[in-house]
């Protein structure tokens, strides 16, 4: 758990039900954000901590914002600041061996969705909390192995990726 003020901007508050709420606020990073939007932003609820994957996607997210302020600040405009949407990228194979790249917030329920669409058996092999954002960083950058779609081969770099990065499924 990051000590207080060693993220700027972050904000916890405990509520009576025992749940934890943290956000990013604009004037915990400087008190001259009239007219900066968001003024607030919900980053994270629970009982306990986040886990050290989702403590390290709130660290990105203040980064981000706590950037997009001063960039406020100095000019008077900022990057349009996109909602935050926490769930899992995910890496399915199919019977051929390539793989697709997505992002859910319930990855059984979308492996089911495109099992229907898909003659082949598709079977989960990897999956990283992550952002929305982060999504489109992987895709970026395994680009070179697109072939259609979400599709990527499955090549050597992509496939060492998502066993040193990724978790593995849980066994259902």
């Amino acid at each position: 758990m990051p000590a207080r003020g060693e993220i700027p901007g972050l904000k916890k508050r405990k509520a009576k039900d025992g749940f934890t709420t943290w956000r990013w606020v604009a004037s915990q990073v400087s008190r001259q954000t009239k007219g900066f939007k968001p003024r607030t932003r919900f980053l994270w609820r629970g009982l306990d901590e986040p886990a050290p994957a989702e403590l390290k996607i709130i660290e990105q997210e203040c980064a981000l914002l706590n950037s997009n302020l001063l960039a406020w600040k100095a000019n008077g405009t900022a990057p349009k600041a996109k909602m935050i949407v926490l769930g899992q990228i995910y890496f399915i194979a199919d019977d051929a061996g390539f793989v697709k790249i997505g992002f859910s917030t319930n990855v059984h329920d979308q492996l089911a969705t495109l099992q229907i669409g898909s003659a082949s058996n598709l079977r989960v092999i990897g999956l990283m909390t992550a952002s929305i954002r982060m999504e489109a960083e992987l895709k970026h950058r395994f680009r070179a192995l697109r072939i259609r779609g979400e599709w990527h081969r499955p090549d050597k770099l992509l496939l060492d990726f998502i066993k040193y990065e990724a978790q593995l499924p849980e066994a259902a």
